[in-house]
């Protein structure tokens, strides 16, 4: 908490509300900071402000916004069931893999130690083959990996090792969501936008446990293997937003 209140608020937020002043200051400092052309920024921000009618700027959105038009209540409603998705599905392969193998001090430690790769991974997946691409096969990855696991003697080697590849490939796909999320939404809903899916991910955090412990043991992995499927589906309604100029108002999302 005390380095969020150290960081600077954007400069595009404060644009988009009409704080001009207080994005000049802060772009001020990221020029000397960043040796840039300080021309050119005033430039960009003055071009920026008469593009955007004061009217717009002084709008104040709520979270009624994220439901006002078809096309983003559709891109609200996905978002929020991708993140109830990824909270369902990582926390839930991560307790229930440590019912698959012999030793749960193995599994917990494969576990953690796949993490940190998968986040640099990742980023790669996300420059290259962009954010829907990355999504739907990653979750397709997990929905395959559960769907084997139903098939799979708990105890056998395969069954840990199908279970922790499916952990890997959705910690992939959490990644690309904060990326998707914040690129999906107009400047004014982005951070309302972005509670309502970290939400709908503490809504799946708190059911997984509950899914881990049913039995059978190919239980969890039923539904675990469902979801994903059905995530992939939410993300197929999705655009892509690789290369994309991020939207600064509301004017796009009727």
């Amino acid at each position: 908490m005390l380095i969020q209140m150290l960081l600077p608020e954007s400069p595009r937020w404060l644009m988009s509300t009409g704080q001009v002043d207080k994005a000049r200051m802060i772009m001020a400092k990221a020029v000397t900071c960043n040796n840039l052309n300080a021309a050119a920024v005033e430039e960009n921000t003055n071009r920026k402000m008469t593009m955007e009618s004061k009217e717009k700027n002084n709008t104040t959105a709520t979270y009624l916004d994220l439901f006002k038009s078809k096309k983003i209540s559709i891109r609200t409603l996905a978002v929020i069931f991708i993140w109830v998705t990824h909270g369902m599905c990582f926390f839930g392969i991560n307790q229930y893999c440590t019912f698959l193998g012999s030793s749960v001090f193995l599994s917990v430690i494969v576990m953690g130690l796949i993490q940190l790769p998968a986040c640099f991974v990742a980023t790669w997946l996300n420059k290259v083959y962009g954010r829907k691409a990355t999504m739907i096969s990653n979750l397709g990855i997990t929905g395959v990996t559960m769907l084997l696991l139903i098939f799979t003697k708990k105890d056998h080697w395969a069954a840990l090792t199908l279970g922790i590849i499916g952990l890997w490939a959705v910690n992939i796909t959490c990644n690309v969501a904060y990326v998707w999320v914040s690129e999906l939404f107009p400047t004014p809903l982005r951070n309302m936008a972005y509670g309502m899916g970290s939400s709908g991910a503490k809504v799946g955090a708190m059911i997984a446990p509950f899914i881990a412990n049913l039995g059978p043991h190919w239980m969890p992995s039923l539904i675990f293997s469902t979801i994903s499927f059905l995530g992939i589906g939410a993300s197929y309604v999705l655009p892509e937003t690789k290369g994309i100029n991020l939207e600064d108002d509301m004017s796009h999302t009727d």
